[in-house]
């Protein structure tokens, strides 16, 4: 049983790095996140905090953890200040950070969206090359009527706290 709740651990701790960078190319791509991706980034909790001893209080306390950023993520969606898909892949993506980093977490996304936004405005200040202008996405992110795919620096955020993650530590301090 151990062996294969290490599997599950290894197979899920792996799905999340590789799910969030594929949310970041979707929105930057498409300027949309499917919702399979947060369910995926969701799911994939569960078996890595098991693994890790978590017990059901901490799975729920991380679950709380994720609500209430989903809460602030639906207000910043009703206020035109997020998509609906950034809301929802930073809300699944903070349960696996817990109570114990959420914050960090949102303030590494808070930063990474202040850097990918000033360069997002600076690219959109110069003309476009012709040869970027035949590449959908390029002209999209130029297209100074659009937003900034927020997902990329969710995913960002994540990323660079990844191995870090309270799940990956074990002990269930969610």
């Amino acid at each position: 049983m151990d062996l294969i709740l290490a599997t599950a651990k290894l197979f899920a701790a792996a799905a999340f790095p590789l799910v969030m960078a594929y949310a970041a190319l979707s929105d930057l791509r498409d300027y949309q996140i499917p919702n399979w991706i947060s369910v995926v980034v969701l799911i994939c909790f569960f078996p890595v905090a098991a693994a890790s001893g978590w017990g059901g209080m901490a799975m729920l306390a991380s679950l709380g953890a994720g609500a209430v950023v989903l809460i602030g993520g639906l207000a910043l969606f009703a206020f035109g200040m997020l998509g609906g898909g950034d809301a929802k892949l930073l809300a699944s993506s903070s349960v696996w950070f817990g109570w114990s980093a959420v914050i960090d977490y949102l303030l590494a996304v808070a930063l990474c969206g202040g850097v990918l936004s000033l360069a997002v405005l600076v690219y959109r200040r110069w003309p476009m090359p012709r040869a970027w202008a035949e590449i959908a996405w390029l002209r999209a992110l130029h297209a100074k009527d659009r937003g900034v795919p927020y997902g990329v620096a969710i995913a960002i955020g994540a990323l660079i706290l990844f191995p870090d993650l309270p799940v990956l530590a074990g002990g269930g301090h969610g």
